[in-house]
């Protein structure tokens, strides 16, 4: 199976490189003992158990709501076969998200046979769905009162307007003369062929996707015994949700935990070396997510194959 590496080649070094300098930083001002202790003090049954459900759920989740905008864009894959899809899409979801999309528009482009542009264009358009879903949940965060986030509003309003009104322009065909081509490309598919309503519906069901991470990422805190408030971790979560996007590092790993480390210091449960019991909670559930979702790809990949082999032979 021939995945879509070439031109993401730079992007692979770049992100191992900066894992490497990000983790030697964290590993110069953490204590280990303490970081240690943080992890053996852990709720072990809460943790598991948050683990297991929220990966499994999230994978159906993101597969269910990934099937609908492909049915929205005129396409007729099935949600078993998109769901092994995505199950083998999350080895390359260690290194970067944007990757693992790359990988699905390849395999779904030779399964349907519409052409890379088209299968690409759902894809592409889920990014604005996301955009959407995380600018709502900032929403979320400072509409239950959260007073860091009231500097974050602009730019929440932001991304849940600009998706909508991209969609009107390009399903009126109203885009300015200068964007007239790319409004006609293929990759644009998606977003013609979606009315302003319909992506709002989609939008809402990302953010129930999105959704589970907050609750995950709460119940995982609370598994470290970290004091923290529901509505902090709806604000926090789209803001690292953008860092793992960013191709700066393998599956998160170092800028996620600097910034977490800024993020939930302040409720660290007392007695404990603050930025020791962050840099424990992060690295054991990062790590912990990212085996689970490679032995989930494992799994899938050679049905993934198949799949894949089956349609190019009829």
């Amino acid at each position: 199976m021939h995945f879509p590496l070439k031109k993401d080649k730079l992007k692979i070094i770049v992100a191992w490189a900066g894992t490497v300098v990000i983790l030697v930083y964290v590993a110069l001002t953490t204590d280990f003992a303490d970081a240690f202790e943080a992890l053996l003090n852990t709720n072990q049954f809460l943790f598991v158990v948050t683990l297991v459900a929220s990966v499994l759920l999230a994978w159906v989740a993101d597969s269910l709501t990934l099937h609908l905008v492909l049915r929205q864009s005129g396409f007729s894959q099935s949600f078993s076969d998109l769901l092994l899809i995505k199950g083998a899409s999350y080895l390359l979801n260690v290194i970067n998200y944007n990757l693992a999309l790359a990988m699905m528009a390849t395999l779904l482009s030779r399964h349907s046979k519409k052409g890379l542009a088209k299968s690409a264009s759902p894809f592409i358009f889920v990014n604005f769905l996301d955009l959407f879903a995380l600018g709502l949940l900032l929403l979320l965060g400072i509409a239950q009162g959260f007073h860091a986030s009231v500097a974050l509003l602009p730019f929440a309003i932001g991304a849940v307007v600009v998706g909508p009104c991209l969609a009107y322009f390009a399903e009126r065909d109203l885009m300015p003369f200068f964007l007239k081509k790319l409004r006609d490309h293929a990759v644009f598919l998606s977003f013609r062929q979606c009315p302003p309503i319909k992506f709002i519906g989609l939008g809402l069901a990302r953010l129930c996707f999105l959704c589970v991470y907050v609750f995950m990422t709460y119940f995982f805190l609370t598994a470290f015994h970290f004091d923290v408030p529901l509505d902090a971790v709806f604000v926090y979560q789209p803001i690292l949700a953008f860092i793992v996007f960013i191709p700066i590092s393998v599956a998160g790993l170092g800028s996620t935990q600097v910034a977490m480390r800024y993020f939930y210091k302040d409720f660290a449960p007392k007695g404990v070396n603050p930025i020791a019991a962050v840099d424990a909670y992060s690295t054991a559930t990062i790590v912990s997510v990212n085996i689970l979702r490679i032995v989930i790809s494992l799994l899938c990949l050679p049905f993934a194959s198949r799949l894949l082999n089956s349609n190019e032979k009829d």
